[in-house]
């Protein structure tokens, strides 16, 4: 963990509170092809705490029970989570993350670009081979609507 992510000085009251997904896209590096990474109608929550915490769960539209280990799976494949301590400058976002549904993102500094685009809080992730086909170099692009 790095000790200034718990300086509250870093802190800018305007994030905090619940967010809603409002869409998830993936952006490909060498075509700058860009789609829905967990369909056009994905959920999720966005927390971000007074106290220097946050928390985060995606999941695909059209998820469904799990019966079998392959459901699983693929249910497994179709979310992700993580929260952790974070600091915000106006331009980037840093979690320190303390737990993930990918264990490789725990004990890790996840980096963002975060602005305001009208109403909607964005994040866009640095280029990385994606997570979901490592032969591409992909960035997430998220947005969040405030909830009401």
């Amino acid at each position: 963990m790095n000790p200034e992510r718990d300086n509250h000085k870093n802190r800018d009251s305007s994030i905090i509170g619940t967010w809603r997904l409002a869409s998830f896209d993936a952006e490909d590096q060498a075509t700058g092809e860009r789609w829905p990474t967990f369909g056009k109608s994905p959920r999720g929550r966005l927390m971000l705490m007074p106290d220097g915490y946050m928390m985060v769960i995606l999941t695909a539209e059209g998820r469904q029970p799990a019966n079998t280990e392959a459901d699983r799976a693929r249910a497994f494949k179709s979310m992700f989570a993580y929260s952790g301590k974070y600091t915000f400058d106006g331009d980037n976002f840093v979690t320190d993350v303390d737990v993930a549904s990918l264990v490789e993102w725990t004990g890790a500094e996840q980096v963002r670009t975060c602005r305001f685009v009208g109403s909607r809080l964005q994040f866009i992730s640095k280029w990385a081979p994606s997570p979901f086909d490592p032969s591409r170099t992909t960035r997430g692009i998220i947005e969040f609507e405030r909830e009401a």
